[in-house]
């Protein structure tokens, strides 16, 4: 009588610890712990090697507002850096800048079409979106210069589809 007791009990225990974890993960405060402390993990961990065969290309404050024009760029301005970086060696490029604006000058796309098509080895920023009839989740390319689309189905398989 008594080991049913104490099964009963951490049973109930169980259950209470349980519903207290998922009452906190609710409530978000295990994303409020992570923000909190990512700063100290990172600060003790092990310094990274950095291979110098990566270069960071950015856009700041000061570059808006240039010769280059307002935010965001012409479209055909990342095609012709796309080209710069090309001519200087680089294997890579990836943009993370999503071309999502309508643009008043619709050749812009052409440009920057060609030039990724001319480099070959280019990743465009997309983004996520619900699929229809909540199957799964559709990413998106972010620009209409590349008229496909990545599905993830919710089994995890990807799978290219057009437009």
């Amino acid at each position: 009588m008594n080991h049913l007791l104490r099964l009963q009990a951490r049973f109930l225990l169980g259950c209470l610890v349980g519903l207290l974890v998922a009452a906190l993960a609710c409530v978000s405060l295990f994303d409020q712990v992570e923000d909190l402390t990512v700063d100290a993990r990172l600060r003790t961990r092990k310094p990274q090697i950095v291979s110098d065969e990566v270069r960071l290309v950015g856009i700041g404050d000061r570059d808006v507002g240039s010769p280059l024009g307002r935010w965001p760029f012409p479209r055909a301005v990342h095609g012709d850096v796309l080209r710069i970086l090309k001519a200087l060696g680089a294997r890579h490029v990836t943009f993370d800048v999503l071309f999502t604006e309508a643009l008043e000058v619709p050749e812009q796309d052409v440009v920057l079409q060609q030039a990724v098509e001319e480099h070959g080895q280019v990743t465009l920023a997309y983004y996520f979106e619900l699929a229809e009839h909540g199957m799964g989740v559709k990413g998106l390319i972010s620009s209409p210069i590349l008229s496909s689309a990545i599905w993830v189905r919710s089994d995890g398989e990807l799978r290219l589809a057009a437009g």
